[in-house]
């Protein structure tokens, strides 16, 4: 009976350290960056578009280009911030957001 009692004492005090470090792993994971990223990721958008660009001089033919990009939704209004070069020249674009929904 004693030894039961010190191995069930011994077995529980093992589980909790091994429990504990294992949630000290977990927190490093979870740095600053890896908290912002959680918190915002939902923001990030995709950016499609068509533009058309003439090949070396020769005004008769544009070819069409695809361009994509990302950008964030910065308002709830859905106002989203990108770079210029992913929507310049573009006349009409796309955006998914992470929902998978294409607005």
């Amino acid at each position: 009976m004693v030894y039961t009692r010190g191995y069930l004492l011994v077995t529980t005090f093992a589980a909790l350290v091994a429990f504990s470090s294992f949630a000290c792993a977990e927190d490093l994971r979870r740095t600053a960056i890896v908290r912002a990223i959680e918190t915002s990721r939902d923001s990030v958008v995709n950016i499609h578009g068509e533009t058309f660009v003439s090949d070396s001089g020769d005004d008769t033919e544009d070819r069409r280009v695809n361009g994509m990009g990302t950008g964030v939704v910065i308002d709830a209004r859905g106002y989203a911030v990108t770079n210029f070069h992913v929507v310049d020249g573009v006349r009409e674009i796309e955006v998914t957001l992470a929902s998978g929904r294409t607005v």
